[in-house]
C-alpha cells in the first residue's frame, strides 16, 4: 500500500506507475491522478501549445521515417543554418516566421541534413513545395546557394 500525493489516499502498488529512475520505483502520484493533472495542464495555453508542438515534430518525424530518411538536427546544427542565412528568408528576404526547409526535396528521398537545409518563411517554403531548386529558384540564387552550403 501507498499514499498518493495529491489525493492523499491509500491504495495499491498496482495503483501507480513505475519509473525504475525513483528510489522506490514508483510515481508519487497515483494514475487517476496523474491522468488528471495531464490534462489539467494540456488545457492551458501553455499545455495546449506544448501539445501542438509535439504533435507537429511527431507527425514530421513519422513523415521521414517513413519516406526512410534520419532528419534530426541538434539545437546547434539548426542555430547554425539560421546563421548561415542571417536570420532571413533566402527568397525574399523576410526576418519573421522562418522555417527550415528541405533544399532537394523529402518527396524525392532527400533528408533534412545541414548540406540539404535552406532557410524559407512560411510563404516561400509554401510556394517552393517539393519542387527541385531549378524549377523555384532563378539561376543566380542558385549559385548564391552553392556558396552558402556546407
Amino acid at each position: 500500500m501507498k499514499i498518493c500525493s495529491i489525493c492523499h489516499l491509500e491504495k495499491e502498488l498496482s495503483e501507480f506507475h513505475v519509473d525504475r529512475h525513483l528510489k522506490r520505483g514508483l510515481k508519487a502520484s497515483c494514475k487517476a491522478c496523474s491522468i488528471l493533472m495531464t490534462h489539467r495542464y494540456q488545457a492551458t495555453d501553455r499545455g495546449h501549445k506544448n501539445v501542438l508542438k509535439h504533435k507537429k515534430i511527431s507527425k514530421k518525424r513519422r513523415r521521414d521515417r517513413q519516406r526512410g530518411v534520419d532528419t534530426y538536427l541538434s539545437i546547434k546544427i539548426l542555430n547554425d543554418i539560421r546563421s548561415r542565412f542571417n536570420h532571413q528568408c533566402f527568397n525574399c528576404g523576410a526576418s519573421d516566421k522562418l522555417e527550415i526547409d528541405h533544399h532537394m526535396p523529402l518527396s524525392l528521398g532527400y533528408g533534412l541534413t545541414p548540406q540539404n537545409a535552406v532557410l524559407l518563411c512560411g510563404i516561400c517554403n509554401n510556394k517552393k513545395s517539393n519542387r527541385l531548386p531549378e524549377e523555384f529558384y532563378t539561376a543566380e540564387q542558385i549559385s548564391r546557394l552553392a556558396q552558402l552550403m556546407p
